[in-house]
């Protein structure tokens, strides 16, 4: 018996699969991005929601897929308190930051 063989069919089968694991890294993002905005008060959320929905047809979720419009709604709304607000959204995601599909997302952000 190869134990690692063991090993990595047991991680195989106990693994989720790959479009589970990207819909887990979606909500927590969108987790992360909505505590980041409730921070700064409801009313900062409300405004952010209803500019992604009225300019953009999108929802907090639908920022993962599009970050580029997240960005241009946030520095439009805060300015140059986007800076500010991209560190606090860093640490609420401070536990996943690691992850490829996280730091991909940040990068989008910063570009």
């Amino acid at each position: 018996m190869d134990v690692n063989e063991i090993i990595r069919k047991t991680h195989q089968i106990c693994s989720p699969p790959k479009d589970e694991l990207e819909n887990m890294q979606k909500t927590l993002i969108t987790l992360a991005l909505k505590n980041t905005l409730l921070e700064l008060g409801h009313d900062e959320l409300d405004k952010v929601t209803t500019i992604l929905q009225k300019d953009h047809s999108m929802t907090l979720d639908d920022c993962y897929d599009n970050p580029d419009n997240l960005k241009q709604v946030l520095q439009d709304l805060f300015g140059e308190s986007y800076g500010d607000i991209l560190h606090s959204f860093k640490e609420n995601m401070k536990i996943i930051s690691t992850h490829t599909s996280t730091t991909h997302f940040i990068s989008n952000l910063h570009e």
